[in-house]
């Protein structure tokens, strides 16, 4: 590019026609030089909080030029993938597992907001592959899995701040390896994290065995295992999230069906098939097969050590929310949980919690209060059950959200949840 050189003041007519001109050549022969405006510079992951907009497109570029990469490798397959499949898939195909929160294995507003973005963007960047909602039938035909989850954890360890990180995983249907992983810390600060409809009645948080394997894989780093129980639970988990679908529809013989279809697999007698059976049941007003179906529930939860019943207490209190219609549930969920604990002589731990809102002595007592009431109410219905139980208050040490905002937003941290101990520790 000519270089147009610095003159001093202006003496004269003459001498500013002879700049003029000078300039005017020097613009004539730039014309043919001119570049482009620079493209926009592409925003990575990384450990700086994003707007939610920048973050789906973080993502999208690292996980696009990932799977990208991936492409024309051929890995071993792994054979109940590959029996399952019946032959390579006709084309890749992404199929999209249901993102989750990953404090209580729901799905949120905020989750599918981010599995329907992010699947946009990525067809948009890698337009060669198809995306697919989880179904049996485009679980068999796909290439890869994408799964992801949505944590509200410390920004650092050891730090006190807390914010939400999107973790993303894509996972090879036939090698069961992690192909592309990606993970955005959100500058927004409440998302909305309201369960979707065939979360919103269940009666438990489902972090159940398969929950925990999509998070553990969602934060696998490339080149990593996919978490074996998630695995080889896909295809029980594409049924489930049909009758997901169907009950969000408000179709509610056609989801009771398919929980039961997922009931009678081996790996599909699982927490969330018993809270769908629950829950279809309940709006189908069968009392007694929802009774049944609850019991179950309990028992499987038990059977992994992990039962966290959605107890709703009103905020400062020992009581519960004061709404008819989960008044009668929490008498049939209390009634199960006693017999339940009593017919198998189990042990319990009765651990209560409270948001962050108040002083940690207050908390603590709080939480304590909530655990002895609620042991109380078992014994009612269960006699017995104080022998077998013992209450622990964990003010709010293990908060989940711990936003102390005391709405629907933390009221995981307002929860009363179950351990399995030795029936010994209570004798000593």
């Amino acid at each position: 590019m000519p270089v147009i050189p610095a003159f001093g003041p202006i003496r004269g007519a003459g001498f500013r026609s002879t700049l003029l001109l000078g300039l005017l050549v020097a613009l004539l022969l730039c014309a043919g030089c001119a570049q482009p405006p620079p493209a926009p510079v592409a925003v990575a992951p990384g450990e700086t909080p994003l707007a939610y907009a920048m973050a789906v497109q973080a993502l999208s570029a690292d996980l696009s030029a990932q799977v990208r990469s991936d492409a024309g490798r051929t890995e071993p397959g792994v054979a109940a993938v590959l029996n399952r499949l019946k032959g390579p898939p006709p084309a890749r195909q992404v199929v999209v597992d249901p993102f989750i929160d990953a404090q209580n294995g729901y799905g949120t507003q905020m989750t599918q907001r981010l599995q329907d973005d992010l699947s946009r963007a990525l067809l948009a960047a890698t337009p060669d592959i198809r995306f697919a909602s989880l179904t049996a039938d485009n679980l068999a035909a796909s290439s890869y899995v994408m799964t992801g989850t949505v944590s509200f954890e410390p920004v650092a360890q050891g730090s006190g701040e807390r914010r939400y990180r999107a973790l993303i995983s894509v996972v090879d249907t036939r090698s069961a390896r992690v192909v592309a992983h990606s993970s955005a810390w959100l500058a927004e600060r409440n998302p909305d994290m309201t369960p979707l409809a065939a979360f919103q009645d269940s009666p438990v948080f489902l972090n159940d065995r398969y929950a925990r394997g999509l998070v553990t894989t969602a934060r696998g780093p490339a080149g990593a295992a996919a978490d074996a129980v998630y695995f080889n639970q896909l295809s029980t988990a594409a049924l489930l999230a049909d009758a997901q679908e169907a009950y969000a529809r408000d179709a509610f013989r056609d989801a009771l069906g398919l929980y039961q279809r997922a009931e009678s697999r081996a790996d599909g007698r699982s927490m969330k098939t018993y809270s769908g059976l629950y829950v279809s049941h309940l709006k189908l007003n069968n009392l007694p097969e929802a009774e049944r179906a609850f019991g179950q529930l309990v028992s499987v939860a038990l059977g992994e050590g992990n039962l966290s019943i959605r107890f709703l207490f009103r905020v400062n209190s020992t009581e519960f929310i004061a709404d008819p219609r989960l008044s009668e549930q929490y008498r049939l969920w209390v009634r199960q949980l006693a017999q339940q604990v009593v017919r198998n002589r189990v042990c319990l731990e009765v651990l209560g919690h409270s948001s962050r809102s108040g002083s940690e002595a207050y908390n603590d007592q709080l939480s304590l209060a909530r655990a002895e009431a609620l042991r109380r109410q078992m014994q009612a219905d269960g006699p017995g059950a104080l022998q077998l139980t013992r209450a622990i208050g964990r003010g709010t040490r293990d908060n989940l959200v711990g936003s102390g905002t005391d709405d629907a937003r933390d009221a995981v941290d307002r929860r009363v949840e179950f351990r399995l101990i030795p029936c010994t520790v209570l004798r000593s």
